[in-house]
């Protein structure tokens, strides 16, 4: 939708900001203080050359008798609402925005108020 493909995702050269998508798209809305649990658990460390970087993936703090279920879950209607869009970044965002609201810190949903029409 951003103009990233397979290849240079598989070729290591994803952009610093498709972190920032994930969280956004993924952790901040599959449930209450999801994406700030994360964050404690997998801190960010600081390399031998000043570099921040998490030691471990997310997805590896995701508890196997619940999380993972609810993670496919959500990838799947995330998918859905992604083919509706056509795969246009900005209507999946309208769309996601409107079906699957962010979670605040403190486990309230933040409901976005005055849509205008999806194009």
């Amino acid at each position: 939708m951003k103009g990233i493909t397979w290849k240079n995702v598989n070729d290591g050269k994803k952009p610093q900001w498709m972190g920032h998508v994930i969280n956004d798209v993924v952790y901040a809305r599959i449930a209450p203080k999801v994406l700030s649990s994360l964050r404690e658990k997998n801190p960010i460390v600081l390399s031998k050359n000043n570099k921040a970087y998490r030691k471990t993936k997310n997805t590896q703090w995701i508890e196997d008798k619940y999380g993972h279920d609810k993670l496919k879950e959500h990838l799947n209607v995330v998918v859905v609402l992604a083919r509706a869009a056509g795969f246009n970044w900005n209507t999946f965002k309208k769309l996601i925005d409107r079906s699957l609201p962010k979670f605040n810190e403190d486990g309230s949903i933040s409901m976005e108020l005055g849509f205008s029409d999806i194009d």
